[in-house]
């Protein structure tokens, strides 16, 4: 429940976003991305409610219930060719972990050049905070690995979830409460790295 209204709220902040981010006040690509995020966090929430089927039930379509691991209204329990009876989405939940708390914050510290791209493609970089609960969650043992009643049931991959579904939301909310600029406005710009020398931007 906690991960769905993470991932709701994100949902509404980030499409709010993009509202505030169309043209005049912002002619650039940041609504993209924006769009991008509340699209992947509205498909997020409708999987972990299974598109409804967990709070109205209905039917299971025949073709879910022969491909479906848990006979349910979602797509990432939906055993892939070569991986039967594996959860495949573990594995991208985890990797979706280590960009955001180890590849992306490492990258934009070690790398003048990527930090210049996050300016210029106006990438919504999260913010450190968010990028910490993505460390947290990348750091979370896979299912089957942790000793005791917390190697059963999932109980790995769902911390994950509902810890990376925290990460989006304060990424969302980290956005929404920041003032609309331009992006040509390089004084007040988000993507704006303060260690970047002058001459570089």
């Amino acid at each position: 429940d906690v991960t769905v209204l993470c991932y709701g709220a994100s949902a509404v902040f980030f499409f709010r976003l993009v509202l505030r981010a169309l043209p005049p006040h912002e002619p650039g690509l940041r609504r993209w991305w924006f769009l991008i995020l509340a699209l992947g966090c509205l498909v997020v929430a409708g999987e972990e409610i299974n598109w409804g089927q967990s709070l109205i039930p209905y039917e299971t379509p025949d073709f879910l219930v022969r491909t479906n691991i848990q006979q349910e209204v979602n797509l990432h329990n939906i055993e892939l060719p070569g991986l039967p009876g594996r959860h495949w989405s573990n594995i991208a939940l985890w990797a979706i972990s280590l960009l955001g708390g180890i590849v992306i914050p490492i990258s934009l510290l070690a790398s003048t050049q990527v930090r210049r791209l996050a300016w210029i493609a106006e990438i919504p970089v999260p913010p450190w905070v968010s990028q910490g609960y993505f460390l947290a969650a990348a750091l979370i043992p896979l299912d089957g690995n942790m000793l005791g009643r917390v190697s059963r049931d999932n109980v790995p991959s769902e911390l994950r979830e509902v810890t990376i579904a925290m990460a989006m939301l304060i990424w969302a909310w980290a956005f929404r409460r920041q003032k609309v600029t331009s992006p040509t406005d390089r004084a007040d710009h988000p993507f704006r790295v303060e260690t970047l020398p002058a001459s570089s931007m």
